[in-house]
């Protein structure tokens, strides 16, 4: 406790090496934390508790590996002092995020149920200056999509901090906005969920909901128009545009039709599927090279997301012109992905509002679907993206960014 600093990390280090190299479940790892954690718990959570948390990161491990009392209290010391107390810095707000990433992980909620109330309302307000990289808006993104809150009334002014902020620090290549647009998208569709799905956010004043999630929703057409800008002939048909596409087809999953902020959502994501399509087809006339079963998957979900529905904005003419080459392909492909992407066009084809034009398209290709099957207001989306094929592009998308980009991608 009162050794330098230096030997104090070398002791701690050297326990958390130890208790790395000791089976989870084993009897030895019991043993070492009855015998060796247990009993310098208290002092171990001094060590935590200094003003620049410098020993955080090799010492927090070892309470929580404890779980006693003393892990209860760093993470109460965390919520109400410690993370106030990291000077204002990017790689302050770095480290926060991943000090919560970190706290999420090992469930800290269920020791200390309300450390997240106060540490993403820390977060969101260091998120209001323009220090932040785009990584770090896009993990804070992902950890409010999921983290555990007391009161749920708080995250969507929290989450409209972060989308202010992901405006001022806006990523530049294409596999960094498609990151953003996917970690936003989530985000939207958790605050435009809780309105039906949590009595504690229905208590909130029904304009200021509003005005966190069109904030979220401006986010995302910022998004949609950067990554148009951001377009070629090399990389229309990466991973990265249709994580990009993917993004506003899980935005849009949930809500009314009638919702102008949803309509917003949809509209970006139309404008951003419609400069796709152009950019296919362009690149289709000097070489041939259509679209895989997976992208074909994504583009008819797409096209049922945002152009089926009352009131929803017919399919751009690029976007018909696609849709006749990929059904051509489909209707000949002998594969599950094939028949998946064609029972999405059935469903298209017997909802009681899909547009003339599309239908006529469909049937021209003898796409035909069961009359007032699903319906406009809630069917068809149910089975929007598949998550696997979304999770495996993020996934794809993720890891390229980290190999390429600093260790803050």
């Amino acid at each position: 406790q009162d050794g330098e600093p230096d030997k104090v990390g070398l002791c701690l280090s050297g326990l958390v090496r130890i208790a790395a190299t000791l089976p989870a479940e084993g009897s030895e790892a019991a043993s070492f934390v009855r015998e060796v954690i247990s009993p310098s718990a208290e002092n171990i959570l001094l060590v935590c508790q200094d003003d620049g948390l410098e020993f955080f990161e090799v010492a927090a491990p070892l309470l929580q590996l404890e779980g006693g009392e003393a892990w209860t209290k760093l993470l109460q010391y965390l919520a109400l002092e410690g993370l106030q107390k990291l000077p204002d810095s990017q790689e302050s707000i770095s480290r926060l995020v991943s000090i919560l990433e970190w706290a999420a992980s090992k469930d800290g909620h269920i020791s200390c149920p309300p450390f997240f109330d106060f540490a993403v309302q820390e977060l969101s307000q260091r998120m209001g200056g323009a220090l932040a990289t785009p990584a770090d808006v896009r993990k804070a993104a992902k950890l409010l999509m999921f983290v555990h809150l007391e009161r749920p009334d708080l995250l969507p002014a929290s989450a409209a901090a972060i989308a202010k902020t992901s405006l001022m620090v806006q990523p530049t290549d294409l596999p960094e906005v498609a990151l953003s647009l996917s970690a936003m998208a989530g985000l939207y569709l958790r605050i435009a969920s809780l309105g039906t799905s949590t009595a504690d956010v229905q208590k909130h004043k029904a304009n200021e909901s509003n005005d966190d999630t069109a904030v979220l929703a401006g986010s995302l057409e910022v998004l949609s128009q950067t990554a148009q800008g951001l377009l070629g002939p090399t990389n229309s048909q990466s991973d990265a545009a249709f994580l990009a596409l993917s993004a506003f087809a899980q935005a849009c999953r949930h809500g009314n039709d009638s919702d102008p902020v949803r309509r917003r959502v949809v509209l970006s994501g139309v404008q951003l599927l419609d400069a796709l399509c152009q950019a296919w087809t362009t690149a289709w006339n000097e070489k041939p090279e259509l679209l895989s079963l997976q992208q074909a998957h994504i583009f008819v979900t797409c096209v049922r997301t945002f152009c089926i529905g009352k009131g929803a904005p017919a399919p751009p003419p690029s976007t018909l012109q696609v849709l006749d080459v990929v059904l051509q392909s489909i209707t000949a492909a002998n594969h599950k992905d094939a028949r998946l992407c064609l029972a999405v066009l059935q469903e298209i084809h017997g909802d009681p509002i899909c547009p003339p034009l599309l239908k006529s398209l469909l049937e021209a290709q003898g796409v035909k679907g069961e009359k007032g099957g699903e319906g406009a207001e809630g069917g068809l989306r149910q089975t929007d993206q598949q998550p696997g094929a979304r999770e495996r592009l993020r996934a794809s998308m993720a890891s390229g960014s980290v190999a390429s980009q600093s260790p803050q991608g």
